[in-house]
């Protein structure tokens, strides 16, 4: 039930109004291309603020887990951030920079989204 409540209410957003490059199904965030077209989204589209608040809580999610199962495993993990004060990336950066590597990998943009995900950020972010 509470997996279904967020979906719920993204697709109640969308019915308000017709969706171009971003459709409905993005939302289900099945793979990484759906994940690639949310992130991809201009703030002149009329679901900019649906469509970018999906694509980073998914990778906010998606790295608040990694960190967890890090700690609890110990050892190095699939990908390494810098530490904010040291230049770590913004959500943004990562939203725009996911997608455009999906563009170009059509693999990933097969791939079910958090495995997309986790390549990009270990090829991007390697661990020393």
């Amino acid at each position: 039930m509470k997996r279904t409540m967020p979906v719920a209410a993204v697709a109640l957003l969308l019915s308000a109004g017709a969706v171009s490059a971003v459709e409905q199904d993005n939302f289900m965030v099945s793979t990484g291309a759906d994940l690639a077209a949310l992130c991809a989204v201009t703030p002149s589209h009329a679901d900019y603020a649906a469509s970018i608040h999906m694509c980073e809580g998914y990778i906010v999610g998606v790295n608040q887990f990694h960190e967890a199962w890090m700690r609890a495993k110990g050892g190095t993990g699939i990908y390494c951030l810098a530490d904010a004060d040291a230049g770590a990336p913004t959500r943004d950066e990562v939203a725009s920079n996911f997608a455009a590597w999906v563009a170009g990998d059509d693999d990933a943009a097969a791939a079910p989204a958090v495995e997309a995900l986790m390549r990009w950020a270990a090829f991007t972010y390697p661990c020393k």
